[in-house]
């Protein structure tokens, strides 16, 4: 073997140790609103009255690469319901306007996250087409396949071109708590670094 084809042999081997340091593996976890729910809690003013409402879970993606998540997750509000039907339809038309909006939006950008356990989250929710920022807790277990969320966090309604929702004399709190439950499948993907 001269050395010319010693040479060459070499930097195709860099080049190729090269590539492969340039891949990183990213995960990509999907959500079906079917596989989780979103629950959420207002109080009542002046009484103690607690509403409480369902509605389906997440649907969207999630990708998740050298430990940060980025991805958009969707929320139908038009699924909400609260129990009592004179005041689901009150709420979904008067106020969250499900015709024009039929969805809430939650944004992630480079949230760094564990394999597993909780973490503290921050991102941007979007209702009734205004963008506002979220912060609240996450946790995270992995299970065959897939990945188990669940996060819990505040809306304050006055961000939002809401309203003070009033029901039957009885004015909502402008915090409202939210907790989402979801299951994902999680597939590999691999992707170039950038």
């Amino acid at each position: 073997m001269n050395h010319r084809t010693n040479m060459t042999i070499k930097t195709a081997i860099l080049v190729s140790l090269f590539s492969l340091c340039s891949m990183s593996l990213a995960l990509v976890h999907s959500f079906n609103p079917d596989d989780g729910s979103v629950i959420f809690v207002a109080k009542g003013k002046p009484s103690l009255l607690k509403i409480e409402g369902k509605g389906s879970g997440f649907n969207g993606q999630l990708t998740e690469e050298n430990g940060k998540v980025s991805g958009t997750l969707t929320m139908d509000v038009r699924s909400f319901d609260t129990g009592i039907e004179l005041r689901d339809e009150h709420m979904k038309n008067n106020y969250l306007d499900v015709e024009n909006f039929p969805t809430a939006t939650l944004s992630l950008k480079d949230q760094a996250v564990p394999k597993e356990g909780s973490f503290k989250f921050k991102g941007e929710l979007e209702i009734k087409g205004v963008p506002k920022t979220v912060e609240g807790t996450a946790t995270l277990k992995k299970t065959d396949g897939g990945t188990e969320l669940k996060a819990e966090f505040p809306i304050n309604i006055s961000n939002y071109p809401i309203g003070v929702p009033k029901y039957l004399g009885i004015t909502v709190a402008e915090t409202v708590q939210v907790t989402a439950t979801s299951k994902s499948v999680t597939q590999d993907k691999t992707s170039a670094s950038k």
